[in-house]
């Protein structure tokens, strides 16, 4: 992103790249272990932080600590599944292609629309059930059992829209 942070699983305009295994996709969604979500998820505990949200969590070092181990896992937890299991699972491939050409608001457009819609394995297009299935809180199971074991639902959907616009302005830029 913006020339800075690793653009994992991006895939250049134009590029055509072999199908991943069940494998790969678990290794792309490993790489979510990386320096800069160490110093991000501290920044996004930090605002919470400030924000006071969740106020369950309290002040002081203690909140903070709650704060930042619930962003990590909340980001692993959507890594691992997002972009492993769920696409190993419905043959989806989880890399984001980028656009090659066009004005801001096509590129834009494109980016928003990547939420909803991804690759198959077979390289068409179809409905992006790995992302949808596993971000709409309190909508399914698991999402459900995830909120409650991370975090309340309104944390939780705060990062999720932080994240889904961080999602697009990057796909916009980059």
């Amino acid at each position: 992103m913006f020339g800075i942070v690793p653009a994992y699983g991006l895939v250049d305009a134009g590029m055509n790249p072999p199908t991943l295994t069940s494998g790969q996709k678990f290794r792309l969604a490993v790489q979510y272990l990386n320096p800069y979500t160490f110093v991000f998820v501290a920044g996004e505990a930090g605002v919470n932080q400030a924000r006071n949200s969740p106020s369950e969590y309290g002040q002081g070092a203690e909140g903070y600590g709650k704060r930042y181990g619930a962003g990590f896992a909340d980001g692993l937890t959507a890594a691992v599944f997002i972009t492993g299991l769920y696409p190993s699972l419905l043959r989806q491939d989880p890399r984001y292609y980028r656009l090659g050409d066009g004005g801001l608001s096509h590129r834009m457009g494109y980016a928003v629309s990547r939420v909803l819609v991804t690759r198959q394995d077979s390289g068409r297009k179809a409905f992006n059930v790995s992302e949808m299935f596993f971000i709409r809180p309190g909508r399914n199971l698991l999402s459900q059992k995830r909120k409650r074991f991370f975090r309340r639902g309104r944390a939780r959907q705060h990062s999720v829209c932080l994240r889904c616009r961080l999602q697009c302005a990057e796909g916009v830029l980059s």
